[in-house]
């Protein structure tokens, strides 16, 4: 299990992020798919990354993965229920722990209520499975993704709209 001291935080700013979160953004998906198996996680990425729209990084393990973090914001994380060290899960918690806001979706062999309601507590999450045709998959997995990423940059422009409309206690008189 990866442990962080208590100082330590998630960076706040995805790497590609050089247009306003709006719902025009066309500004490129950063994507760290999390994977034990090299050969999925290629595949992935070279569908994920075909047209530019999204960069993928890929981790082999869930303690890869939270490395990475340390150092780069990414827009969504993508994952399984299961990893050789530790469950997708895990990297969940981690990064609510952390106050991270980011998207998961989990690209799951066979969804699992017990996991599913699991995740959905730690809000965010949504789920695609990888049975069948592996085109209509991977189709489906970018369709999810770009919709998570989609609705956590209107919340975002949201919250800031929110943030900018307080009076400042400061200078109440």
């Amino acid at each position: 299990m990866v442990t962080w001291n208590g100082s330590e935080t998630l960076p706040t700013t995805p790497p590609f992020s050089g247009s306003g979160p709006d719902t025009g953004d066309t500004r490129t998906i950063s994507v760290l798919y999390v994977d034990d198996t090299p050969a999925l996680a290629n595949l992935i990425c070279m569908y994920l990354d075909r047209d530019g729209e999204m960069m993928v990084d890929t981790s082999l393990s869930v303690e890869e993965a939270m490395n990475k973090m340390r150092y780069i914001c990414y827009d969504v994380i993508v994952t399984d229920y299961n990893n050789k060290e530790e469950k997708g899960i895990e990297l969940l918690r981690n990064v609510r722990a952390k106050g991270g806001r980011i998207p998961f979706v989990y690209f799951v062999l066979f969804r699992v209520a017990m996991y599913e309601d699991d995740a959905k507590q730690l809000g965010q999450v949504s789920f695609v499975e990888k049975l069948g045709n592996s085109a209509t998959n991977f189709n489906k997995l970018r369709q999810v993704i770009l919709q998570a990423v989609r609705e956590d940059r209107n919340s975002a422009v949201l919250r800031a709209d929110q943030s900018a409309s307080r009076p400042d206690d400061a200078v109440r008189s």
